[in-house]
């Protein structure tokens, strides 16, 4: 029922669906999960964290909590709890390979030392060496800790995974190539890339709503801010919960 709405972009029914759930079911673990969720898609991340440490203290082995509410904890400003976390995820799945991405994505977001946050990225790639997001959120996360030129290398095998596993779309990997390119200073390459990300992110969206977020990344890579938000607004409407990442996105590069 909660998907139907989602679908529709109506997330504030969502969270009503969720609350009316849990006040029949207090102790599920998992509704207070998917509650959380709700509420972060409705841009209330501290109802979010708030969501989120009451499932992880009805199940601390729930490892959806951890990948979902980890970022969350750490953009709330909730970093006792987040680092508490960080702690349990190491003892309960130390071979989690998407795992160790969140950890090191919180702890960049959270101020700490970039080599300390790297090393969990190092490790993800470690226990998925042939997987394309592996490699392109490791490139990613190189890239936020400010190492263009490894970052780069990183997305290159991302894009060859890709390729070998006949995904010739891998758009995010494409997105943070054109970033990367920028950032080293290399605006002729960026241009390139970015203009066959925009050709890819047009045929996706058309076949699905689940593309329709890409159109608002290139628009915000050209820099036409108006145009990215209703393409991004467009993309919320239509269910697509990216979006709203992208809307995050631009309002910090417009503030």
């Amino acid at each position: 029922f909660t998907r139907y709405y989602e679908m529709r972009g109506e997330y504030e029914h969502v969270v009503v669906l969720w609350r009316d759930f849990l006040s029949r079911n207090p102790e599920s673990a998992r509704g207070w999960t998917f509650f959380g969720t709700a509420l972060e898609r409705c841009g209330d991340d501290r109802g979010a964290a708030e969501a989120y440490l009451r499932s992880w203290e009805l199940d601390p082995d729930w490892l959806d909590v951890y990948w979902r509410g980890l970022p969350i904890l750490a953009r709330a400003g909730r970093h006792v709890e987040a680092r508490q976390w960080i702690v349990e995820i190491a003892h309960r799945f130390p071979n989690q390979w998407s795992l160790c991405h969140r950890i090191a994505e919180a702890l960049l977001a959270m101020g700490e030392d970039a080599e300390s946050a790297l090393a969990y990225s190092r490790r993800a790639v470690e226990l998925a060496p042939d997987l394309e997001v592996a490699w392109r959120d490791h490139g990613t996360l190189l890239l936020k800790a400010g190492r263009p030129a490894d970052a780069l290398q990183a997305l290159a095998q991302a894009w060859e995974l890709a390729l070998q596993s006949c995904n010739p779309h891998a758009l995010w990997t494409r997105l943070m190539m054109v970033r990367t390119l920028k950032a080293l200073g290399r605006p002729d390459e960026a241009d390139e890339v970015l203009r066959e990300f925009e050709q890819r992110a047009r045929e996706c969206a058309v076949q699905s709503p689940a593309y329709a977020h890409f159109p608002g990344y290139a628009l915000l890579e050209r820099g036409e801010h108006a145009a990215a938000e209703r393409a991004f607004r467009a993309a919320l409407k239509a269910g697509n919960t990216v979006a709203r990442d992208g809307l995050r996105e631009l309002a910090d590069n417009c503030g």
